[in-house]
């Protein structure tokens, strides 16, 4: 689809609003309005995931075939689901509903499409769409910003949607910033930049450093191929054993896809599970997981970082033969 002047490009997704509708709508829009209503879940709770103090909620919505997300962390409000477009409707105070919509909120519509979304970073590698795949705090922001130190560039933080096209993989650039714990941040960026960097949640010390432009291509409707996917496997205490990335199993790189979901088991609820086992096993024939097995500790990222590079290098040449 070519770029319209209209609407905000995130994720390969263009962001429609109430004046700028498009008929009939294609698979990479998506209408999104706010509305002052809180709504109206019926019956009980399909899916939920709590953590700490936050907690997400699905249900059904009123309107056939919809749904609403309940979201109570530390911004509080919800999201309903019809056909192409999002309905949000957020309460005063607190982190706002941009900061839920561009991960779980936007995730799951998507997942509806049939695009799966897996919790990791996007980046361009020497060319080479990547994704860092690991669970919360387990040192994928870390080596992601040691990566962009390096010169190598950013699609998307957090958050992969995996797209189809023409039997080709692709993954699309997200927000232009990264989320970074003081220690972290410290590393890759200056003391002064990490004070004036918003905080991602109010209570909390994490900031999102800005990368500078909305896309990080310069055009935010511009794919990139997806060449593999690493899962983190970051060993903390005081092994210091050299990295090494093995290649898994189709059994293992399965079980690994579904463990990061970024919206959990809810696929199941949503009648949308078995269709995204025929993505996975359709993905898995054309591009690779691998395990990326490192010590932890700053000191480690130089090796860790060449080691993604060399092997990002070889499957090139690979491809090529």
């Amino acid at each position: 689809m070519s770029p319209s002047k209209f609407g905000k490009w995130i994720h390969g997704i263009q962001i429609l609003t109430a004046g700028n509708l498009a008929a009939p709508y294609l698979r990479s829009q998506v209408r999104v309005t706010y509305t002052q209503n809180k709504p109206h879940p019926v019956g009980s709770a399909l899916w939920s995931h709590s953590e700490a103090s936050s907690s997400f909620v699905l249900y059904r919505g009123i309107a056939p075939d919809s749904y609403i997300l309940d979201v109570r962390c530390q911004g509080r409000g919800a999201f309903t689901y019809r056909d192409h477009e999002i309905q949000v409707y957020w309460e005063p105070g607190g982190t706002n509903s941009d900061h839920y919509f561009h991960s779980l909120g936007l995730a799951f519509w998507l997942e509806q499409q049939n695009i799966p979304c897996l919790h990791a970073n996007s980046l361009i590698i020497d060319g080479h769409g990547v994704g860092l795949m690991a669970r919360s705090q387990t040192g994928k922001s870390t080596l992601t910003a040691a990566l962009l130190q390096r010169g190598h560039t950013l699609l998307a933080d957090d958050m992969l949607p995996l797209h189809n096209t023409s039997g080709q993989w692709q993954v699309f650039p997200g927000l232009a910033s990264i989320r970074l714990w003081p220690d972290s941040g410290s590393q890759f960026t200056t003391a002064q930049a990490m004070k004036d960097a918003p905080r991602v949640h109010q209570h909390f010390e994490k900031r999102r450093v800005d990368l500078g432009t909305e896309s990080n291509q310069g055009k935010p409707w511009q794919a990139k191929p997806l060449s593999a996917i690493y899962t983190l496997n970051r060993i903390t205490g005081n092994n210091k054993d050299a990295a090494k990335i093995q290649t898994l199993t189709p059994a293992q790189a399965m079980l690994t896809l579904l463990e990061n979901s970024l919206i959990g088991g809810a696929p199941r609820v949503m009648d949308v599970e078995a269709q995204r086992f025929k993505q996975f096993a359709r993905l898995l024939t054309q591009v690779p997981v691998k395990q990326l097995r490192y010590s932890s500790g700053f000191q480690q990222l130089d090796e860790v970082c060449e080691l993604l590079k060399t092997d990002i290098s070889q499957l090139h040449q690979q491809n090529r033969l």
